[in-house]
Order: C-alpha cells, then structure tokens, then sequence
C-alpha cells in the first residue's frame, strides 16, 4: 500500500523553522487550497487548511524561505495523531510529512522586488570584465529563484 500525497496551495502565514528533538530542525506551514463551485446558479467555495511539517535538511533549507501568499507543491505523506482539547475530548489531528517542496508561484508583492533584484559580486584580482563597471564589482541579474554562479 502506499501513503502518498501531492498537494498544491496557498501559503496561509509565513512557513516558521524551529529547534526539534536532538540537532534536527523542522519547518512547518499551512497551505490553503480552495474550491469554487456553482449550483443551481449559485457560486460556492469552500477552502481546506493542510498542515506541512519539514524535517529532511534539504526540505527544511528549501521551506524555510516560503512567504505568505506563495504558491507550493508538496510532496509527502500523511500523517495522523490524537490529542486531547482543553475541554477533554479527544481529537484527530492530520498533518503531510513533505518528502519534496517547491515554489510554484511567488506572491505578487515579492515577484516585483525578486525578479529584478541584483547582486554584486567582487571582482578578484581586478580583472577587467570589458564593461567598465565602477568599484571592481560585476552586476549578477537573478532570474527565477536563483543566481548564476560566478
């Protein structure tokens, strides 16, 4: 049998990494993923919240950056629990244990400022790269999520 779950969502908070048992570290986070219907000329929506929790390091590294408002995939299995409420009444608790995650779509409000962010990279030994740039720095344009290597 298999326990197997890809899911994709919108980022209720910003995803928040702790200290866990021993040297480990987990990131956890809430994906919203809503459904729009229409009956009988009535337009409904109902939007279930699924609870992430990161623990391999690379998964961890990757979460830790996840904003309000992104867009995320995850990959995982489901995992269960009981707890007891304030009140007494024992509870089920279901929760995906991300195996993979990744930015589908970054929130508007960072596209703006992440797709046209720049970073400066010294020039060693003073090498001329042909351009001309002031101070000895060269100009990296990032795309996407990441920056080119030097």
């Amino acid at each position: 049998m298999k326990n197997r779950v890809e899911i994709e969502g919108r980022l209720g908070a910003d995803a928040k990494t702790v200290s866990a048992t021993g040297s480990k570290n987990v990131t956890r986070f809430t994906l919203a993923i809503s459904k729009t219907w229409k009956k009988n000329g009535e337009t409904h929506k109902r939007v279930d919240w699924i609870r992430v929790s990161c623990w391999e390091a690379g998964v961890v590294a990757t979460a830790k950056d996840f904003k309000k408002g992104d867009i995320v995939e995850v990959l995982g299995e489901l995992r269960t629990g009981q707890y007891e409420s304030g009140d007494g009444i024992a509870r089920n608790s279901f929760e995906v244990r991300a195996s993979s995650v990744k930015v589908v779509s970054r929130h508007k409000k960072r596209r703006l400022t992440e797709d046209s962010l720049s970073v400066f990279q010294p020039i060693e030994n003073n090498e001329d790269n042909g351009e001309n740039e002031p101070h000895n720095y060269r100009t990296l344009t990032v795309g996407d999520q990441s920056c080119p290597a030097a």
